[in-house]
């Protein structure tokens, strides 16, 4: 990009690194949680941070994307989210669930008498929405084995989109929700649980 420019505003004659093929970016392939391994991290977390856990499993938003999250961006007579300036730069919202509503309606609660004896943050959560540390403690505590350690906070969201894949829904859909630029993108998740594929056998020929 720099020789891109150079070349442009006539600092150089030409640029040295046109013809270098960019190699494309490797691979990342989700990892989410076992059922098994949620119910067991959920109960290990204290109840503040239960909630924001839970939330990111309903709704799939990036850690970044929680924590900027306005209350002027929180629609509950329409019942969504509003993602504004996310990582794809395209905003986006998100529908509720029951239970991210309910978590909503007791967070704003929370914030009105919080409201009263000091300056009001106009973020819902703020920096309280990053629980990756909680998450590491709480994993050791839930006994989940020391590889499947890592990434605990975005694997909340890898867990939301897998389950997605995995109850049917359309990929088109999931990929909105979770604001992949590419429906590719989302494609991935549906090839990390090689027991999905086992069920999809045994729904259509061992019934």
């Amino acid at each position: 990009m720099i020789l891109g420019k150079a070349l442009e505003w006539g600092y150089i004659p030409l640029n040295p690194a046109a013809y270098i093929k960019v190699q494309p970016e490797g691979r990342k392939l989700p990892n989410p949680f076992w059922k098994d391994e949620i119910e067991r991290l959920l109960a290990q977390l204290p109840h503040r941070h239960c909630r924001i856990a839970e939330l990111y499993l309903h709704t799939g938003l990036r850690r970044g994307e929680l924590m900027n999250l306005l209350w002027g961006d929180v629609d509950f007579a329409a019942g969504t989210l509003t993602i504004r300036q996310p990582k794809n730069r395209r905003d986006r919202t998100v529908p509720m669930s029951q239970r991210v509503k309910e978590i909503f309606r007791q967070r704003r609660r929370e914030w009105e008498e919080e409201s009263q004896v000091k300056v009001s943050d106009l973020r819902v959560f703020g920096a309280a929405a990053d629980i990756r540390q909680v998450l590491n403690r709480a994993a050791v505590r839930a006994g989940i084995e020391r590889g499947r350690r890592g990434r605990l906070q975005h694997r909340l969201r890898d867990t939301f989109i897998t389950v997605m894949v995995e109850k049917g829904i359309p990929l088109d859909r999931v990929q909105l929700l979770a604001g992949h630029n590419s429906i590719e993108m989302t494609r991935r998740y549906a090839e990390t649980r090689p027991e999905a594929l086992k069920q999809a056998i045994a729904q259509v020929f061992d019934q």
